[in-house]
């Protein structure tokens, strides 16, 4: 960008005015190893959880409903989709 280096996310924020709605934190997902689906769920904590903007979209990859609760939950998952993961699971 420019002249000169931008050294954090807010100082990018700050000057480009880009990325205002942006969040730069741990999503906090079920499980660390990323080896299966279901590791992208969010723990009930998360910081993405009510987080999303109203794009259309109205069921996760999981067919649940969205929004779930007063916003979309950033990500493929709404937080409820626990259930529906295991229902996944005993379904393959």
């Amino acid at each position: 960008y420019g002249k000169g280096c931008i050294g954090s996310f807010r100082e990018w924020q700050t000057k480009t005015s880009f990325d205002q709605n942006s969040l730069t934190s741990d999503p906090q997902f079920a499980s660390p190893s990323m080896q299966e689906l279901e590791d992208f769920l969010l723990q009930e904590t998360s910081p993405a959880i009510d987080s999303g903007a109203d794009v259309g979209i109205q069921v996760d990859f999981f067919g649940q409903v969205v929004p779930r609760g007063a916003a979309p939950d950033i990500g493929a998952f709404e937080c409820a989709a626990r259930t529906a993961a295991r229902r996944w699971q005993s379904y393959q």
